[in-house]
């Protein structure tokens, strides 16, 4: 797995055991509710909208439940290769 972030991953697995074939996923997960006590379910509904992806909930029935982006198409992901394209991600490791 390579993280793009602090939040994000890209992942790729083998999709059965007996099966040659691949899947690339990528994933954002966030917590619910930000510092404020506001929701992220607005924007990221719209960002899984934009990824033609899902969003779900998790941990939900713990103290910090998150919200979870996967994409899990081919579409999705040539979606978010073009932005990645478009607007590239800089870490600030690089910033010396």
């Amino acid at each position: 797995m390579t993280f793009v972030s602090r939040c994000n991953s890209y992942d790729k697995r083998r999709v059965s055991k007996n099966s040659n074939r691949l899947a690339f996923t990528f994933e954002l997960v966030q917590r619910q509710v930000d510092l404020s006590g506001g929701d992220y379910l607005q924007i990221l509904s719209k960002i899984s909208s934009y990824l033609l992806s899902n969003l779900k909930e998790t941990k939900i029935n713990t103290k910090n439940p998150q919200y979870r982006i996967r994409t899990t198409s081919l579409n999705g992901n040539f979606v978010l290769k073009d932005s990645l394209t478009q607007y590239p991600l800089f870490s600030s490791k690089f910033l010396d």
